[in-house]
Formats: structure tokens, C-alpha cells, sequence
């Protein structure tokens, strides 16, 4: 009169494996960047252009102070490489793509595939692909974390810039050049 209830989990190791590794590609460690001493920082903060210095280019005065020139100029070199690394990230997921179509299309050759010759040389042929394919994987992956370094040293390359602009005070310097410039000009006669 009493019920067993006999229960079984399957658990498929390669797909537990396949899960784990998936998890961690997907979780990109943090490079641990190399404390600058403090030389090093006072070398890059002395590399700051002053605030409040207007900055001048090949036509002459450019309307904007030094520093914010600089600030922005490596905002846009930022920009530009986290750009390149979404490009060759989409790259990475393209080429994963391929892979799984590969290893389906090997997989539905091997379900209806005879013992011919014809048969075995396709599934050779796909075999192939599949082996190119994973190493262009590794190929982009390598390039996107080629430039993640690169990203890495432009921030650093920035960082003194960065670190010391303040768009409420260069706002507040660029108020006070356009009264001094207006005063000369109201003055001058």
C-alpha cells in the first residue's frame, strides 16, 4: 500500500563541463593593473596643461582652455578603442555562431551518413571547417583581448588628464576669459 517513489537526476558531465567553461569565458578576470608610484604620478600631473590657458591649434586660439582640450581629446581616443573592442567582440559571437552551425551540421551528417566514401569525405571535409573555425575563434578572441591591453594603456596614458578635470571649474574659467575678453574689448579703443 505504500508508494516508493524512485527518483533519478540524470546528470550529463559534458554538458556540466560545456556549462562551467561557457561561465567562465563569459566572466572576463580583471587585469590587475601595476600601482604607479608616486614619481610616476607626479611625472603625468606635471604633463597636464594648466587650467585656464587657452589653446591654440594651427588656425590659432581654439575657444577652449588647454586642459579641456586635452580632456577631450582623450575622452575620444577612450571612445574610439572601446568601439574596436565592440567590433571585434561581435566578431567573437560571429564566429561561435559558425562553430555551433559546424558542429550541427557535422552531427545531422553523421545521423544520415552511409559507410560510402562520399559520405566519410564530406564528414572529413566538415571535420575540417570545424577545426578552422575554432582556431579563428581563438584568433578574434585573442585580437579582443589584444585590445582590451590597448584600451588599458590609453587610460592609463589619460589618466593624470582625467583624474584632474573638472567640468564645473572649466566651465567657470571659460565665463571669466569671456568677461576679461569682453571687458578688453569694451575698454580698447
Amino acid at each position: 500500500d505504500s508508494i516508493i517513489d524512485i527518483s533519478v537526476d540524470v546528470v550529463d558531465p559534458e554538458a556540466e563541463r560545456k556549462a562551467k567553461k561557457k561561465e567562465q569565458t563569459q566572466k572576463e578576470p580583471k587585469r590587475i593593473r601595476p600601482e604607479m608610484t608616486w614619481e610616476e604620478r607626479s611625472q603625468r600631473l606635471e604633463q597636464v596643461p594648466p587650467a585656464g590657458v587657452p589653446a591654440w591649434g594651427p588656425t590659432g586660439d581654439l575657444g577652449i582652455d588647454a586642459r579641456t582640450k586635452a580632456f577631450l581629446e582623450g575622452m575620444e581616443e577612450i571612445r574610439e578603442y572601446r568601439t574596436r573592442i565592440e567590433l571585434k567582440q561581435q566578431k567573437v559571437e560571429e564566429a561561435k555562431e559558425d562553430i555551433v552551425i559546424l558542429k550541427a551540421d557535422i552531427e545531422l551528417e553523421r545521423q544520415r551518413s552511409s559507410d560510402s566514401s562520399r559520405a566519410r569525405a564530406q564528414l572529413r571535409q566538415l571535420d575540417f571547417e570545424l577545426e578552422e573555425a575554432g582556431r579563428t575563434l581563438r584568433g578574434r578572441r585573442a585580437a579582443v583581448q589584444e585590445a582590451r591591453e590597448e584600451l588599458e594603456a590609453i587610460e592609463d596614458k589619460h589618466w593624470a588628464v582625467l583624474s584632474l578635470y573638472n567640468p564645473i571649474e572649466a566651465t567657470k574659467d571659460e565665463q571669466e576669459q569671456e568677461q576679461k575678453q569682453a571687458k578688453q574689448i569694451s575698454s580698447s579703443p
